[in-house]
């Protein structure tokens, strides 16, 4: 019985240290400690006078602002300050002289200059219809083309011009209007020449030569060539008037062939 009694109390020891075995495993230990409180300790500040540097503020410091300057007053002198009267209005007579005055008319910029092409009474309108009296004045345009339009008028469709080529092979002491066939240098007699008039329309005294010899009115030419606007006006009449048509170029264009 006593040995029983012995096994059994040391089955119980057993069992009651294996419960508390498994307690302290189930239970969660507990937190570490906290750490000691450590102190910091700061530096005395540096004597910075010593040094040029301006200081910089930590950051989220207020930057402290240089105070303002003192403001000067001014002082107006007492005779500035004082205001003058008006001046007294003008008597009624004077208001009247001044309202009855007339208003002078707005002064011209160039009186003598004539806007109603009057001078050019001679030349058909390019929108009035065509007449078998209207002579074809072809404006030559320096460096415009002009040579090119002459050739083709005179050498391709045989046109009856009137330009300086006309008074060569000395036409130009003839005094009746008529057509002639100058020779061409280097051109054989054999050779079909282009018709002119014994005329010269492109200085201002071979159209007063042509106007004497009433070239106009005698309806000779198919074409007119000249450089000349207002002069050729006088080379026409009322029943043999100029029709005017041109060839124009970009000036800058004709400024560089030059």
């Amino acid at each position: 019985q006593q040995e029983q009694e012995q096994q059994t109390q040391q089955q119980q020891e057993q069992q009651q240290q294996f419960q508390q075995e498994q307690q302290q495993q189930m239970e969660v230990p507990p937190p570490p400690p906290p750490p000691p409180e450590t102190t910091t300790t700061q530096a005395p500040p540096k004597d910075v006078s010593q040094f040029d540097v301006p200081l910089v503020p930590p950051p989220g410091a207020p930057v402290p602002l240089p105070a303002p300057a003192p403001l000067m007053e001014f002082q107006q002198p007492q005779d500035q300050l004082q205001q003058q009267p008006p001046p007294p209005p003008p008597p009624p007579e004077q208001q009247q002289q001044q309202s009855e005055q007339p208003i002078p008319p707005p002064q011209q910029a160039n009186p003598t200059l004539d806007l109603s092409l009057s001078e050019l009474s001679h030349f058909k309108d390019s929108w009035d219809p065509y007449e078998k009296s209207d002579i074809p004045v072809f404006w030559h345009i320096p460096k415009a083309g002009g040579s090119s339009i002459k050739d083709s008028l005179g050498g391709c469709h045989r046109f009856i011009q009137a330009t300086e080529f006309g008074i060569t092979d000395g036409h130009d002491q003839d005094t009746e209007v008529a057509i002639v066939y100058p020779k061409i240098p280097g051109v054989g007699p054999e050779m079909d020449r282009s018709p002119f008039v014994n005329i010269d329309s492109t200085t201002v005294a071979g159209i007063q030569r042509a106007k004497d010899m009433g070239f106009a009115d005698a309806g000779l030419a198919d074409v007119v060539v000249s450089p000349f606007v207002y002069e050729m006006n006088d080379l026409f009449t009322d029943t043999a008037k100029g029709r005017f048509f041109s060839v124009f170029r970009h000036p800058i264009d004709r400024a560089i062939s030059m």
